[in-house]
């Protein structure tokens, strides 16, 4: 965690929701309404399933280092993304949870 009250997660610089631990090591939970993605045929992510909860759908995406991701997007937002589309994916500028690192 930096000075500033902010970290680093997937190569950006997000504020912290609440109070951060007083550790070195953590862990930095990023909630799906976190995640942006964008069906882009040169995205590194792949889409698995999309599920539609009303005005939010639920994204699940395979990443290139075969974790997975989930994101919440408006419904609106949500239509190209598919089962077997790529998708760009990155992080909006929203507060994340940090919590000490598992040992």
């Amino acid at each position: 965690m930096t000075d500033d009250g902010l970290v680093e997660a997937a190569g950006s610089r997000l504020p912290v929701d609440g109070d951060a631990p007083r550790t070195t090591e953590v862990e930095v939970l990023v909630r799906p309404e976190n995640i942006t993605v964008a069906a882009d045929p040169q995205g590194e992510a792949t889409v698995v399933s999309a599920s539609f909860l009303g005005s939010v759908t639920r994204v699940l995406l395979d990443l290139p280092d075969g974790s997975s991701v989930k994101a919440d997007l408006p419904s609106r937002d949500a239509g190209a993304l598919t089962p077997g589309v790529r998708a760009a994916v990155g992080l909006a500028q929203r507060p994340v949870l940090v919590v000490p690192a598992a040992r």
